[in-house]
């Protein structure tokens, strides 16, 4: 195969959930579902675990709790947004000059575009 041909091929997507019924069913014709059984006390079985999105909703609950304290749903959007690059940059040592960086170099949001109906 080459490279081209390699790039082209499709990445096959993956949720991995616990065993609660409301989950099944998820898998589509390009997504695996795999699941771990809990209520048997099944945490992890090879590479499929829920420890990773239990870490993202912990990261997010402490960001509400000891950051924002209260959130509104008009702004989910963007708390969610800032979750998903904190928690992808968790392990970045430069975080603290990249956040500035990244506020720098971003358009200005006015307060009348903030308190704005949607």
């Amino acid at each position: 195969m080459t490279l081209s041909a390699s790039i082209m091929l499709p990445i096959p997507r993956l949720s991995i959930t616990d065993d609660w019924p409301a989950y099944r069913g998820i898998a589509d014709h390009d997504t695996r579902h795999e699941t771990v059984n809990h209520s048997a006390e099944e945490w992890v079985r090879g590479d499929v675990h829920t420890n990773t999105v239990e870490n993202v909703w912990s990261f997010f609950k402490r960001s509400v709790i000891g950051s924002y304290h209260k959130i509104s749903t008009k702004h989910l959007d963007s708390y969610l947004d800032e979750l998903e690059w904190r928690f992808n940059n968790r392990d970045n040592p430069y975080l603290f000059r990249d956040t500035l960086l990244k506020l720098v170099n971003s358009e200005n949001l006015t307060y009348k575009i903030l308190v704005a109906s949607p």
